[in-house]
């Protein structure tokens, strides 16, 4: 049986505030076990979310804050 693996690149370029949980050391750590774990992984890079894909599991005045509040170009970093 596969077992399939949903990610994204972008994921590992996570600019990291220091104390949170969401680290790109964490990820790496979750895909190396993944890996190790001989799941016959079958990889798929996951698609951009649409607004009506973030509200099955998001409120609306949620996901609005976020998408209002997004940078216009994308990925913003003040970091190295």
């Amino acid at each position: 049986m596969k077992t399939a693996l949903f990610s994204h690149s972008d994921c590992l370029k996570h600019v990291e505030i220091p104390g949170h949980a969401e680290q790109r050391a964490r990820l790496n750590a979750v895909l190396d076990a993944l890996h190790a774990a001989d799941l016959n992984l079958v990889e798929h890079e996951a698609p951009l979310a649409k607004r009506e894909d973030l509200l099955r599991v998001h409120d609306a005045d949620y996901v609005d804050q976020i998408l209002d509040n997004a940078p216009p170009g994308g990925l913003e970093t003040t970091g190295p």
